[in-house]
């Protein structure tokens, strides 16, 4: 019988179940860039200024990456259209969620506007069949924001933005930089974190395959482990063994050449196969829970008549 008929029936018989496609989310941080005066026609754009002096570009990164960090978590693939402080023109950050395949797109912005009073968040939505992924980030960041006092703004049509996205989309303007109370709320990084947290409960709340896709890929990666663990060829020494053997060798070969190091790395390998690995690893700790104490060699002593010295001739 060859090697390879000669698999576990189990492994022969019970594929690895396929990875499942992960769910590919686009975050877009609003604006960004820095003037250059080597280089007057470099475009940049700091987005909204507030009170404080707080750019909007440098916010809507800051909550950008939370967002990713946290979807990361729940194993999301996550695209982002920039990740420091650089401009990116509009058509190349949809451009980049297009090319992705992204699942779902969500550009992160604050707000501004002539009346100092408007405050709190607002959602916007290009094409009414997005409305449902507006209303839903919407709900998650007024259920997190109002114990900071943000108002809930709603979900607003802007039918002139990301008009050209082949998936859901949606714009976030989180708070009012023009607005006191809303600035100095974003100045925390506390209020921040909040944010980003509520956009990754409307975002999973919005598309649930996310959790059936964790769900089937921890189970993808235990069946993998398993698969791993039983496949063996027969014949052939158990991973203990080889483990116990290699270990040995080591050791051996490090004091026949007076490696100390190596030696010593060795005989650390040894002893965690002695006392986590080997199956008799129990029985032996029952012995000495059980008062029985391992009888010590001791060192052979001259006989008497070895250390008595002889009588000349």
């Amino acid at each position: 019988m060859s090697a390879a008929t000669a698999l576990p029936a189990a492994a022969a018989t019970s594929p690895l179940p396929s990875q499942p496609a992960p769910f590919v989310v686009a975050l877009d941080p609003g604006h960004g860039g820095v003037p250059n005066d080597a280089h007057p026609d470099q475009l940049f754009d700091p987005g909204a200024v507030s009170n404080t002096g707080s750019l909007e570009k440098d916010l809507t990164l800051k909550i950008a990456l939370q967002l990713r960090d946290l979807l990361r978590v729940d194993g999301v693939k996550v695209v982002m259209t920039r990740q420091d402080d650089r401009f990116v023109e509009i058509s190349q950050r949809m451009s980049t969620a297009n090319q992705a395949h992204a699942n779902l797109f969500l550009s992160i912005h604050l707000n501004s506007f002539t009346d100092s009073t408007a405050h709190g968040s607002v959602v916007l939505f290009p094409v009414e069949a997005d409305r449902l992924l507006a209303e839903t980030l919407s709900a998650a960041l007024h259920r997190r924001l109002q114990n900071y006092g943000f108002a809930d703004g709603g979900v607003l049509p802007k039918f002139d933005l990301w008009t050209h996205a082949a998936m859901p989309a949606a714009t976030v303007e989180a708070g009012y930089l023009s607005n006191e109370a809303d600035a100095q709320a974003l100045d925390r990084a506390v209020v921040r974190d909040t944010i980003a947290r509520a956009l990754r409960d409307g975002i999973e709340l919005y598309a649930p395959q996310i959790a059936r896709i964790q769900t089937q890929t921890a189970a993808f990666r235990a069946a993998r482990v398993a698969h791993t663990a039983t496949w063996a060829l027969p014949g052939l020494p158990s991973p203990r063994l080889v483990l116990a053997g290699t270990a040995a060798i080591v050791m051996l070969a490090a004091a026949l050449r007076q490696r100390r190091r190596l030696a010593f790395v060795a005989g650390i390998a040894g002893g965690f196969y002695a006392s986590f690995l080997s199956p008799n690893r129990r029985p032996a700790r029952r012995r000495r829970a059980g008062g029985v104490r391992p009888r010590r060699r001791t060192a052979a002593m001259p006989t008497i008549s070895a250390r008595v010295p002889r009588a000349p001739h």
